[in-house]
């Protein structure tokens, strides 16, 4: 039960943050317009992305945790979005 749970505020967390990361370049730059295309772009794109992984994840490897893509999800952030956020020009 507490597995579950975790699961669920982990991916709400995801929904939430992702589409504010993503489109925070462009808030900073004053396109308030492009910002809000762009988050509602990625939001709908990791709901997809999340629903595709964990249906996978429970047809193919017959494994029913969508925490196998929370933790695909945090290792890709960390290794790919994070470091070009830390660096500024």
């Amino acid at each position: 039960m507490l597995a579950g749970i975790t699961t669920f505020i982990t991916i709400a967390y995801i929904l939430i943050l992702n589409p504010q990361i993503l489109a925070d370049p462009y808030v900073i730059m004053g396109d308030a317009a492009m910002a809000g295309k762009i988050a509602n772009g990625v939001f709908i794109g990791t709901c997809i992305g999340a629903f595709i992984g964990t249906i996978l994840c429970a047809l193919y490897a017959r494994v029913p945790f969508a925490h196998l893509l929370v933790r695909f999800y945090v290792r890709y952030m960390q290794r790919f979005h994070l470091p070009r956020r830390l660096v500024w020009d």
